[in-house]
């Protein structure tokens, strides 16, 4: 009965008549859950004496139809179904990720932050049982958040990281039969509809020349533990987590490299308390490596083994522990207001580093590789920056333009 008004109403959709859309939905989600529930009744069903049969808990059911016993069948499992919202399935998603490692523990933070910010529990949304969730209220659900969240295309994909693996999670658990992957496969999602970043300029990206050259010197004149790891960033480019991550034995002072094979994580415990950890892989495969340094490193480095002989990490305070990334962060900070430039964070001592190896004509595989990044396209996008001053910039044009 049900398969036949379907039809009926498919074929006056297809003659033009959208009023019996919704009508149509509403069935077509009827039968959906009929399906689920037929699906998940496994004992056989016979017919004897012109009468079907079948045991439906403990009880033999018989009826003289068999739309009749599968209609009893359905009544049976529709209050076993499991209905739950996105945000009750969320968590037995996440952590199922977490049970297997399949993610980091920072990367488990990162979400559950996200989850907060993208998913009020007063949005109609977070309401609805995934059982009866549509194409609409996903995509309504999806424009209104980047609008109330000011998500740019960059930022929208932490949120459609989440939608992707909860509702494939809650498929494979039969909460849903809803199929995500075709939703995104049909979403089109218009650039105007997302918040548009300024571009950024090239000063507040990188240090220039004449910047860098006041802080190395402010660094060494101002020896501390903290000033010599800004100092070998500078001179290393590496990440902020590497850098606090390094052990002693990563140093070789012979043949001038740093082995790069941990870095700091950050997430947070079952009581929700900040912990900062050392994980024994860095950022991505490609971030495992060896960095070369220059010969200025050298005395760099032995200032660092001076200021810190204590266990077993490279930046250690005299009580064996490590030296965190916000320490780091600080220093430089403070360094920066000292030296009277703009503030700016480790991030921007990395690209400095990666714009001046690519000012000096350096291979673009070379830079790849010292920086751990997969593809040179990466590097060129976010790490190239100006960092000549316009004292320069003006001695260059009135070389060039001369007539």
């Amino acid at each position: 009965m049900l398969n036949k008004r379907i039809e009926e109403l498919t074929a006056e959709l297809q003659n033009g008549n959208f009023e019996v859309l919704d009508e149509l939905k509403k069935l077509a989600m009827e039968e959906s859950k009929r399906k689920q529930c037929l699906a998940m009744h496994k004992t056989p069903i016979t017919q004897s004496g012109g009468r079907w049969r079948t045991r439906i808990g403990k009880k033999q059911i018989f009826k003289t139809h068999l739309s009749d016993l599968e209609d009893a069948i359905v009544d049976y499992y529709s209050k076993e179904i499991k209905r739950k919202s996105f945000c009750d399935v969320f968590e037995e998603w996440l952590n199922e990720k977490g049970e297997f490692e399949e993610i980091r523990k920072s990367t488990l933070t990162r979400y559950r932050n996200h989850f907060t910010r993208f998913f009020p529990r007063d949005d109609p949304f977070c309401q609805i049982e995934l059982h009866d969730l549509t194409d609409s209220d996903l995509e309504r659900f999806i424009k209104r958040t980047i609008k109330r969240c000011g998500l740019t295309r960059k930022t929208y994909s932490g949120l459609a990281i989440l939608i992707r693996g909860v509702l494939r999670y809650a498929k494979r658990e039969k909460y849903t039969d809803y199929s995500v992957s075709t939703f995104f496969d049909d979403l089109m999602l218009p650039d105007n509809l997302f918040a548009k970043k300024p571009p950024k300029e090239d000063e507040e990206e990188v240090f220039s020349v004449e910047e860098t050259a006041l802080l190395i010197d402010y660094f060494d004149t101002h020896p501390s533990l903290q000033h010599c790891g800004l100092h070998l960033m500078f001179l290393s480019g590496l990440r902020i987590g590497e850098l606090c991550a390094l052990r002693r034995n990563c140093v070789n002072l012979k043949d001038l490299y740093l082995d790069v094979r941990a870095s700091e994580i950050q997430y947070d415990d079952i009581s929700k308390h900040r912990v900062f950890d050392v994980e024994d892989m860095a950022k991505t495969d490609e971030g495992n490596r060896k960095v070369f340094l220059p010969e200025k490193a050298i005395p760099v480095l032995k200032k660092i083994q001076m200021l810190s002989p204590f266990g077993e990490w490279l930046f250690a305070y005299e009580d064996g522990r490590r030296v965190r990334s916000k320490s780091f962060n600080r220093a430089l900070k403070v360094a920066c207001e000292k030296v009277g430039i703009k503030k700016r964070s480790t991030h921007k001592a990395r690209k400095t580093y990666a714009s001046t190896l690519i000012d000096a004509n350096v291979s673009a595989k070379l830079v790849q590789k010292q920086l751990g990044h997969k593809d040179f396209q990466t590097t060129k996008k976010y790490y190239d920056w100006d960092r000549t001053g316009d004292a320069f910039k003006r001695s260059e044009i009135n070389r060039a333009v001369n007539i």
